[in-house]
């Protein structure tokens, strides 16, 4: 169950001309068939939507969904059919289009519709939303803006799904920088293991060297004790000599 207004895409500069033409069937819903217009009347009494329109695919003849061919005129923008570009099944909705905007033809001002009427009973409506309908009416005032609103949320849920993309891309960015982050910290953590030995290794050795010099300030004094030791042994037995003699 899809609405016109949302089986459709228009040009902001033309969104006004179309609403008008399409009048109340812009919110009609497209259904397959006749026996479809019983269910979905009776889920949209539930949710309390008042007059709507139903256009059952089933019911438009190849011949109504054909082009009839308007008025050649400088004043005359475009057809109506030509501007409106179908969302989704296109195959299955233009008929739908084709039929609600069959003869229906955009045309700069009102001058411009009253006078083309004149000679070619189509439907004319202005960029203004203005309508010279075939029976002569003219129907002067704007719509609702619901094909604005329907592309200001289009245009919402492009620039969300925009951001999105970008907070995903910022996020595999930053998830990145972290692995990276992770690895370099396991990088230092090595490194300051490494550190902690070379300074246990260096603290080792200092203190190896510090025993060696007491060592060797051992031995010194030793060696020194020994010299005098010995220095008085040699005068003690030149003084025995000098005895004997």
């Amino acid at each position: 169950l899809a609405s016109v207004s949302e089986m459709i895409d228009v040009d902001e500069t033309y969104e006004k001309a179309i609403e008008s033409a399409l009048s109340g069937m812009i919110n009609g819903f497209i259904i397959p068939s006749y026996d479809d217009i019983s269910v979905a009347a009776s889920a949209l009494r539930q949710k309390g939507i008042g007059r709507t329109a139903f256009i059952p695919l089933e019911g438009i003849s190849l011949e109504a969904a054909g082009l009839s061919d308007g008025p050649v005129h400088d004043s005359v923008i475009a057809r109506a059919t030509d501007i409106v570009r179908v969302q989704g099944d296109k195959d299955r909705f233009q008929s739908v289009i084709n039929v609600l905007l069959n003869s229906v033809y955009i045309v700069k001002d009102l001058s411009s519709a009253v006078s083309l009427f004149k000679d070619n009973r189509s439907t004319f409506v202005t960029m203004d939303g203005e309508i010279v309908e075939p029976s002569g009416a003219v129907i002067i005032g704007e719509g609702k803006g619901i094909l604005k609103r329907r592309r200001e949320i289009r245009e919402l849920e492009t620039l969300s799904e925009q951001k999105n993309n970008e907070i995903s891309r910022l996020e595999g960015t930053m998830s990145g920088i972290e692995s990276s982050l992770k690895e370099k910290e396991e990088v230092l953590k090595e490194i300051e293991s490494t550190l902690i030995n070379i300074e246990k290794d260096i603290s080792l050795l200092r203190l190896t060297a510090d025993n060696q010099n007491d060592e060797h300030e051992k031995i010194g004094r030793k060696l020194s004790y020994l010299n005098i030791v010995g220095g008085d042994a040699l005068k003690e037995t030149e003084s025995l000599k000098k005895t004997a003699d």
